[in-house]
C-alpha cells in the first residue's frame, strides 16, 4: 500500500512516462498480490471474504478508508510541493493504516468465528 501511494503521488506530480509505467506496475503487482491474498485466505479458512459476516468487513474497511485517505492527501499534497520525505512519510502512514485495518479485520473475524 504504501508503494501504491508513493507512485501515485509522484506520478501525479512528475507525470513522465518512467513514473507512469512504474505505477502501472505498482497497479498490476497489488493486483495479482491481492487475488493470492484472497484465495490463500480460502484455502486456509474455507470460506470466500463474500461469506464472512457483513459487519466485520465494514468496521475494518472504515479504519482502512480514513487512514489511506488521509495518508493519501498528505502524500499528494507533499508531491505538488516536491516534499519528496513528505511523500515518504504520508506512503509509509498508508501502509500502517493498511496493516492496522488488516490486524484488525482479522481479530473480527477469529471473535465471529471462534477460531
Amino acid at each position: 500500500m504504501a508503494v501504491f501511494v508513493a507512485a501515485q503521488a509522484v506520478n501525479s506530480e512528475l507525470q513522465t512516462t518512467w513514473t507512469f509505467a512504474v505505477l502501472l506496475v505498482v497497479f498490476v503487482v497489488s493486483g495479482l498480490v491481492g487475488t493470492w491474498q484472497v484465495r490463500r485466505f480460502r484455502r486456509l479458512n474455507g470460506v470466500w471474504i463474500s461469506g464472512l459476516h457483513r459487519d466485520s468487513p465494514r468496521a475494518s474497511m472504515v479504519i482502512y478508508l480514513v487512514g489511506v485517505l488521509g495518508s493519501s492527501v498528505v502524500a499528494f499534497g507533499a508531491a505538488h510541493e516536491r516534499l519528496w520525505w513528505l511523500v515518504a512519510v504520508g506512503s509509509i502512514a498508508a501502509g500502517v493504516a493498511f496493516i492496522v485495518s488488516s490486524r484488525d479485520w482479522m481479530r473480527r473475524y477469529h471473535k465471529e468465528h471462534g477460531s
